[in-house]
């Protein structure tokens, strides 16, 4: 009987220091990890979708501040190109790929990703660099340097829709038919 009360006391002793170790594990990786959800307010405050209306043109965007960007390119050596609209009408799937041509980095803040029907993805900071691509994507989710997220509720591209990029000044910078 002795014995059993001394097992049942080592193993509550157990129990206790393991959940101690949990908790203070789980306290350390909320510390040093930020949580989702500080980046999902983050990625709805930098992406804007909108929806049936005309592309402003670069005097309607003159109240907006602009960031310089982070090229030293002239504007004739700004090379960026569509690659493709993959998984087009597939929700999960769909995402437009953007390549960055030029010798340099190329800042896409303020850049604009535009459909037939209007709908408009503007562009968070930042720095395509040279030989760099990103996936845009048609459905929620949080940013990444490489991946990025329209937050659209539908499918933005269908087969004969037009994507246009153009650059924070309302120059059209690529152009991509979808099949």
């Amino acid at each position: 009987m002795q014995n059993r009360k001394r097992l049942a006391f080592y193993l509550l002793i157990n129990v206790i220091v393991s959940a101690l170790t949990v908790l203070a594990v789980l306290w350390i990786w909320e510390k040093t990890h930020p949580a989702p959800q500080i980046l999902q307010n983050n990625v709805a405050a930098t992406t804007q979708v909108i929806s049936g209306t005309s592309l402003p043109n670069a005097d309607d965007l003159s109240d907006t501040p602009q960031k310089s960007q982070a090229s030293t390119l002239a504007e004739d050596q700004i090379l960026v190109d569509i690659d493709g609209v993959f998984g087009v009408g597939n929700y999960e799937l769909e995402y437009v790929l953007i390549r960055n041509l030029s010798e340099g980095s190329i800042n896409l803040y303020q850049w604009r990703l535009t459909n037939d029907k209007g709908d408009t993805f503007i562009f968070p900071d930042l720095t395509l660099n040279k030989d760099g691509a990103v996936k845009l994507y048609s459905k929620a989710g949080i940013n990444t340097v490489i991946e990025l997220f329209w937050g659209s509720q539908n499918t933005i591209w269908n087969s004969g829709y037009i994507a246009v990029l153009l650059d924070n000044d309302g120059n059209v910078r690529a152009t991509y038919k979808i099949p």
